[in-house]
């Protein structure tokens, strides 16, 4: 072990397992920022998607209290109450406050509307939809501002606070301390003077938590409101949790009763602690919303249960509110961390094998020279001589053996626990961990490559590798060896020009694996090798000896003259160790030798700057003759850049999304990653997915509604005009949550919606239906 240590192989591979080293590091370090970068964009489309459809829902009702305000029966009940009221006259049971009611009574039937007051200047109700609340100081004016904005002219809304009176719970039982909410609009008399305040009561568990419920992020995530005062104004998704700490009891809302505060203990892992929030400081979160600051936190802070989450948030200044969403840290990161422990292990394996090749190299080298000692001491004994080749050449093919069981047995957990994570559908990789976890797999692959090859050649140098001679078509393996390397050759840009495509072929006399092998390495190495948007030229002709010489001619840099010496002998790479060609450099060994065993013999011309030809001559079938009579007909040249599909481009299904927004553009690509055999084109305006709806004919069109220019109602229209998208499918995707946005949705013929912010299961599961329903027509 000592001389080992001492070689140049030792140094070698000291300074390949620091380069791999650098490389796994260098890699989790892309590979979490990918993901940091993946989650920013995620909780910021969350955010939008809730902040749009709570804004288009705030307006609403701001316009609904507005609209009333200006009824011209309600102001002049307005004015009869007022007078009254300042003349002292008892209100309950006041005719106009009967017809008050009466007149709003459609309006508190609607969903959310919990009641009604009219308000005078001094903060007094003068009508109401409850007798508990006549003639007493109004709810909102005890709040500093509220009521003073509105009659300055303004239409407000006005977060959760806790109730003046009993109000019904979900159950339909009257709750004392119930919270409840507001919109108010000023009412004006004909003069336009303000002389009272319209309010209306809504319900803050119905659709203001609605709207948060449905904006998550991953299985932990929760999109939650908070009031100035650090307070949870919208229902708590983790309510169990709440009740086993004891912050609310059994029934009770969280709203108004759970303080944004960090308890400064994990509540879900410790639920027998007691909370006292006296003290404790504001989240991170709440504490940089309440002082202005919106933003984001992908590194992690404690939430409300005392949870490590990280989220972003956003303060509104005109509803006096703010707007969190968060998720786990621990799953935010959980794939991440996975395809990290991947690398760690990847890394490790090929450290390993490193180290293993070049001890192999150096005791194959103390193996060589013994045995030429020993020749050399035994040459007049020509059978002992032969008998301790043949024992080292068999100790050579165990030593290979056993360390491909060895080197096999690690990689195939690697490579199998890689696709469980490529492939397992309930923990899907996000865009970045599919990469990484793809280069895992090519990287792996690509050792047992090295590996399967070190042991052909030992079997070969073995006189091991058997063969099966007969009459071959040549053609048959030109056109097999071609179709499986013109995809490499158009993703480069690379022509293939097969230019025995009008030759008459004779029969070779030939294994036709190996043929096929030894043309398949020829020209994979002329694409390897090549430029991009090079040529690849494929040419054969008769030579003596009653041999067909078959050539194959690239335009790469060619071969340096100082290097031809060395072309042929294994692990020789000619330079390219350091380039990001990959390689092993024992592929044109086995090639030659191969040649050889057929009976054939190999060569090569090049000029470096201009390309090189490598040509094979294989014997002819002796049968008198007989030459190819089938599938001789014109071969013309492969058209450059020819996009083939895949094996399965039957199934294989396009899904066009139209979408302005870059964050909801990239969250939808990296959904669609997860249902297979589905590819995705994009379009960020109205025309020009109209355009590309007719050119590329989608299975299945996604359509946001509020585009900028053309919206989608009417970028619909033009579909259904055209003759090539009449009938394709289109899914409406919006941010109003409203009946009427909704009604338009479906008065305008889309197959169906999806809202923002996106149900990532429900989106999932409508596209595949609607696949289904395509592959099923």
């Amino acid at each position: 072990m000592l001389s080992f240590l001492k070689t140049r192989y030792a140094m070698a591979a000291a300074f390949l397992v620091i380069t791999i080293a650098a490389a796994a590091i260098l890699t989790a370090s892309i590979m979490e920022n990918r993901a940091r970068e993946n989650l920013r964009l995620s909780l910021n489309a969350v955010m939008e998607g809730v902040h749009d459809s709570l804004q288009e829902w705030i307006e609403h009702q701001k316009w609904e209290v507005s609209d009333w305000s200006k009824n011209g029966d309600l102001v002049e009940l307005a004015q009869t109450l007022l007078n009254a009221h300042r003349e002292g006259i008892d209100l309950i049971g006041h005719p106009a406050e009967a017809q008050t009611r009466s007149l709003l009574k459609s309006q508190l039937s609607r969903e959310d509307n919990r009641g009604f007051f009219i308000i005078a200047p001094d903060g007094i109700n003068v009508a109401s939809s409850r007798d508990a609340n006549m003639e007493t100081r109004s709810l909102i004016a005890q709040r500093q501002g509220f009521l003073e904005e509105v009659l300055q002219g303004k239409t407000i809304f006005i977060p959760p606070q806790i109730s003046d009176v009993p109000l019904p719970a979900p159950r339909g039982n009257l709750v004392e301390g119930y919270p409840t909410m507001f919109v108010a609009a000023p009412i004006r008399n004909k003069q336009g003077g303000i002389i009272a305040a319209l309010a209306f009561r809504m319900d803050p568990l119905g659709t203001f938590s609605d709207i948060m419920k449905r904006g998550r992020t991953g299985i932990s995530g929760e999109t939650y409101a908070f009031d100035i005062e650090g307070r949870m104004i919208s229902e708590s998704r983790f309510l169990s949790d709440l009740v086993k700490v004891g912050v609310i009891k059994q029934g009770e809302t969280s709203v108004l009763k759970v303080q944004v505060r960090d308890p400064m203990i994990n509540l879900v892992k410790n639920p027998e602690q007691a909370i006292d929030w006296t003290g404790r400081p504001l989240t991170l979160m709440a504490a940089n919303a309440l002082s202005g600051a919106n933003g984001h936190n992908l590194d992690g802070y404690n939430d409300y249960r005392g949870v490590p989450v990280i989220g972003a948030w956003h303060w509104h200044d005109d509803g006096a509110f703010g707007v969190a969403t968060e998720v786990d840290r621990d799953e935010a990161y959980a794939l991440l961390r996975q395809s990290q422990a991947a690398l760690l292990v990847m890394s490790a394996v090929a450290s390993l094998l490193v180290i293993l090749l070049a001890l192999y190299a150096h005791r194959n080298e103390l193996r060589i020279k013994e045995e030429e000692k020993a020749l050399r001491l035994a040459k007049d004994d020509a059978d002992d001589a032969r008998s301790i080749a043949e024992h080292a050449n068999q100790a050579k093919s165990e030593f290979l053996s056993s360390m491909s069981h060895e080197l096999r047995t690690p990689m195939n957990a690697i490579l199998g626990f890689a696709q469980l994570m490529q492939y397992d559908q309930k923990t899907p990789l996000n865009g970045s961990q599919v990469d990484s976890v793809s280069n895992i797999l090519k990287g792996g692959k690509h050792l047992l490559e090295l590996i399967d090859q070190v042991l052909e050649l030992s079997k070969i140098e073995a006189g091991k590798l058997t063969l099966s001679i007969e009459p071959i078509p040549p053609r048959q393996v030109i056109d097999e060896c071609l179709s499986l390397i013109e995809g490499r050759a158009g993703e480069r840009g690379i022509r293939i020009l097969d230019g025995t495509a009008d030759d008459t072929l004779p029969i070779l006399h030939a294994d036709y694996t190996r043929l096929k092998q030894v043309l398949l390495n020829l020209l994979s190495n002329a694409i390897k090798y090549n430029r991009d948007g090079g040529t690849v030229k494929l040419n054969s002709r008769m030579v003596p000896d009653n041999m067909l010489r078959i050539a194959v001619a690239d335009t790469g840099q060619g071969i340096p003259a100082d290097k031809c010496s060395k072309l042929f002998k294994p692990f020789e790479r000619l330079g390219k160790e350091n380039s990001s060609i990959e390689g092993t450099g024992i592929g044109l060994t086995i090639t030659k030798q191969i040649v050889e065993l057929l009976g054939g013999s190999i060569g090569f011309e090049s000029k470096q700057g201009e390309g090189s030809i490598f040509w094979i001559d294989l014997p002819i079938s002796d049968r008198e003759g007989k030459r190819e009579t089938d599938g001789n007909q014109a071969h013309p040249p492969l058209a450059a850049n020819v996009t083939r599909m895949p094996v399965n481009s039957a199934t294989m299904r396009t899904i066009l999304y139209v979408e302005d927004n870059p964050a909801n553009m990239q969250l939808m690509e990296a959904l669609i990653t997860q249902i297979p055999n589905v590819s995705l084109l994009t379009a960020v305006n109205a025309e020009s997915g109209i355009e590309l709806a007719r050119t590329q004919h989608p299975d299945l069109i996604l359509m946001d509604i509020n585009l900028p220019g053309m919206d989608g109602i009417a970028a619909l229209n033009e579909l259904r005009k055209g003759e090539a998208t009449c009938d394709t499918p289109v899914i409406a995707v919006t941010a109003g949550v409203l009946p009427k946005s909704i009604t338009a949705i479906t008065q305008a013929g889309f197959q169906g919606h999806l809202t923002k912010p996106l149900d990532i299961k429900e989106t999932e599961n409508v596209i595949r239906e609607f696949l289904r329903q395509a592959r099923a027509a």
